[in-house]
């Protein structure tokens, strides 16, 4: 995919014409992967190394960078610190034109050119988890759910609150749902079953295989313990997932939805 949009050039750094082709992308490449990294670092509570991650990147003015700097900082109770850096953000609201375009085109049947809207969406929000999710989730409609495993997994490491979790790990999970061995999945998920209370993400993935498996019985089961575990707003979210919803019509999934 595409690479962060241009930014100018900050005071004292060479011009955009005085820089060649090569040298544009490979900055532009390790400021992308400077910003992975420093997530990952942020999820595992590793905050002084992220922002050690970011710093050598702050000159070339990405907003992104600033602002997941400020995220930073702003965890860690510096507030001054943090203003600073948000004041840098200057494309934040602007993706969501992108993620509606995507959208639209999805609906008619574009999905070339949605994916497209996507990588725009990206490159201005490249923080934003709701971007990933939602480019995870059209990969997925389309039946690439590998390339949706990336997206998703990109999503994981930018959500902000449990809310937001809940929904990538579970649509991570269901994504697995499809593309792993069954029976390894099934083991995997055994302890997460056998708990009390049983782990309603784990519930949500193996009613998926259940359903595949032409075991409506089960999944019904796995999914009437999973609507009692989550609040129901969220329940209502994921239960629309394509690994669900052809499924609700059946008579033993009745008050499912």
């Amino acid at each position: 995919s595409a690479g962060p949009a241009f930014q100018p050039p900050v005071d004292g750094s060479p011009s955009a014409s005085a820089q060649s082709l090569p040298a544009q992308a490979a900055a532009t490449s390790a400021t992308r992967d400077a910003i992975e990294l420093a997530l990952r670092r942020f999820k595992q509570r590793s905050s002084l190394e992220a922002i050690e991650v970011l710093t050598p990147h702050t000159a070339q003015g990405h907003p992104s960078v600033h602002m997941l700097l400020a995220r930073i900082e702003g965890a860690q109770g510096n507030a001054v610190e943090a203003a600073k850096w948000i004041a840098s953000d200057l494309t934040r609201g602007q993706f969501d034109t992108h993620l509606l375009k995507a959208e639209f085109l999805l609906a008619s049947g574009g999905h070339q050119a949605a994916f497209v809207e996507y990588e725009q969406a990206a490159q201005l929000a490249p923080l934003e988890a709701r971007v990933f999710l939602s480019w995870g989730q059209a990969l997925r409609d389309y039946g690439r759910t590998r390339e949706a495993m990336l997206r998703l997994e990109q999503a994981s490491l930018r959500t902000r609150n449990a809310a937001e979790d809940i929904v990538v790990q579970t649509r991570i999970l269901l994504a697995r749902a499809e593309l792993e061995n069954s029976d390894a999945l099934k083991t995997e998920a055994a302890p997460s079953l056998a708990a009390q209370p049983a782990d309603p993400l784990w519930q949500l993935a193996m009613a998926s295989l259940a359903l595949r498996e032409s075991d409506t019985e089960k999944a019904a089961d796995l999914l009437r313990s999973a609507k009692t575990r989550l609040p129901a707003a969220l329940y209502r979210e994921l239960i629309t997932d394509p690994a669900f919803a052809p499924y609700l019509r059946d008579p033993a999934m009745r008050g499912l939805m």
